[in-house]
């Protein structure tokens, strides 16, 4: 019978499988985060558009609300610095998301290495198995026919 197919490498495939799927969740989390990002950063950008197109700063009755202004143009200025911060932020959790990335790349190119191995030794046994049973399967039919002759050498005698 022939014996069970054993990959030594085994374990550390699993273990590179386990560190690509860990990776793959890191992946998953920055990009949840460049999302999220991006909407916090249109939502600032909406609030300045909306800002932008309300401030008449003309008060009933056509006079200039000088205070209202002052108060618009601040307001205005920390919704500018807000978004610089945030294009500042997205732009490094872009860079950290293509990092991780490259990084979940190169993992999975180690771990198909070890399948690519596993599956070339796994067909390698299945080769090995089939001219085993092959062999078995002629030594079978040789007795066979060794047995037939010596009955009809019997027979004929």
């Amino acid at each position: 019978m022939a014996k069970r197919f054993r990959f030594n490498l085994e374990v550390v495939r699993r273990l590179r499988k386990r560190e690509e799927e860990q990776q793959q969740r890191v992946v998953s989390e920055i990009a949840a985060a460049v999302t999220r990002q991006r909407g916090e950063l249109e939502a600032l950008r909406e609030a300045a558009t909306e800002q932008c197109r309300d401030r008449s700063g003309v008060q009933a009755g056509g006079a200039l609300d000088v205070a209202g202004l002052i108060r618009i143009q601040r307001y205005l200025g920390a919704l500018r610095r807000a978004i610089e911060a945030a294009q500042e932020r997205l732009a490094q959790t872009s860079q950290r998301l293509s990092e991780e990335q490259a990084r979940l790349a190169e993992l999975t190119a180690r771990r198909k290495v070890l399948d690519k191995l596993r599956e070339r030794r796994l067909a390698e046994h299945r080769r090995g198995v089939l001219r085993e049973e092959q062999g078995e399967m002629d030594e079978v039919g040789a007795q066979r026919h060794i047995g037939t002759m010596l009955r009809s050498m019997r027979q004929g005698a």
